[in-house]
């Protein structure tokens, strides 16, 4: 039976509200990554294609006002429900607001050129004009789409949605690979992976992904493998602080999980 430990999603849920606090700000000009000169080199942003990095580009400087959620919602009231949906604490229920069912299709609409890419990416192009919110902000975005497939029954799009998830925090690194900012960055995309297969693995979710849709996930998440996927953490002190949490908590459970919905 699977089980879900309570503390860890009030945890989670903590973590998701501090996550997203300044996801709003969709006016803010500060843009990050490659042609600042911060681009990642970890294993983790070895790979990908021009097409995957030409989607993910588009998707990413699109997103302050196509893809986030306090931006798409038609007014306040919209915007609370949602989040108040989108809580860790508890399993995915079809929407009490029709607005609300109205906002996720939205943002579905917004996913679907990446879930098309059926696991492809690529670091975004040189110089694309990318806010810091973007980077941390699409995770919401696809997080809110798994959850909707979960209520809907729709296994393939919750799997196509997990592996983009998986994917991102290859293009989080490979586009800003500074520290601390870029490797925050990263880890957040890390953690909402994490909770998008929290979410699978739910008692009531009754996902059982086919073999292809395993391979395509271990694939898009293989950076779990590597010892450490977002560069060498050496004797820098503020990455060592940084990485403790993903070496000694994140990264064991994130296997356990993986293992869980695909052994």
């Amino acid at each position: 039976m699977r089980y879900i430990n309570k503390a860890l999603l009030i945890v989670a849920a903590i973590a998701v509200s501090s996550l997203f606090a300044g996801c709003g700000d969709a006016d803010s000009g500060i843009t990050v990554g490659v042609a600042s000169g911060v681009a990642g080199t970890g294993p983790a942003a070895r790979g990908g294609t021009p097409v995957g990095s030409t989607a993910w580009s588009t998707a990413l400087k699109s997103w302050p006002k196509k893809g986030n959620s306090q931006i798409v919602a038609s007014d306040s009231v919209v915007r609370s429900s949602f989040d108040q949906w989108l809580d860790a604490r508890y399993p995915p229920v079809m929407p009490r607001d029709p607005q609300v069912v109205v906002l996720i299709e939205n943002l579905r609409a917004f996913n679907t050129p990446i879930t098309d890419l059926a696991g492809d990416w690529g670091v975004p192009d040189t110089g694309a004009a990318i806010r810091p919110q973007a980077i941390r902000g699409i995770g919401k975005t696809f997080w809110a789409d798994l959850r909707y497939a979960l209520v809907e029954g729709d296994q393939a799009r919750a799997m196509d949605v997990i592996v983009a998830m998986a994917n991102l925090p290859r293009v989080a690194h490979g586009f800003d690979g500074s520290v601390p900012r870029g490797l925050i960055a990263t880890l957040a995309t890390v953690d909402s992976f994490g909770w998008g297969l929290t979410d699978l693995l739910r008692e009531d979710g009754a996902v059982e992904p086919t073999a292809e849709q395993c391979a395509r996930l271990r694939d898009a998440a293989s950076w779990l493998d590597a010892p450490e996927p977002f560069g060498p953490v050496g004797e820098d002190e503020n990455r060592q602080r940084i990485m403790k949490r993903y070496v000694e908590e994140t990264r064991p459970r994130l296997r356990r999980q993986l293992d869980e919905l695909c052994g």
